[in-house]
């Protein structure tokens, strides 16, 4: 399993990746960005970019599934 270039997390401005209720990390596509809604201090960080660490979170949550 590998992360991909074209999938994104959402950063907000208090430093935390935006999470699903089920404690899931939301991974974006490349177009579902322009649908998401953004506030002031948010970013986008592709998963390619992601500490090598939270990269193993989340091939392990997507492997789960």
């Amino acid at each position: 399993m590998k992360l991909y270039a074209t999938d994104f997390l959402l950063k907000n401005k208090n430093n935390q990746f935006e999470k699903w209720s089920n404690g899931d990390y939301i991974i974006y596509s490349e177009s579902a960005r322009d649908e998401e809604i953004m506030h002031e201090g948010d970013e986008w960080i592709r998963t390619t970019e992601l500490s090598s660490s939270m990269q193993k979170k989340l091939i392990k949550q997507v492997e789960e599934k």
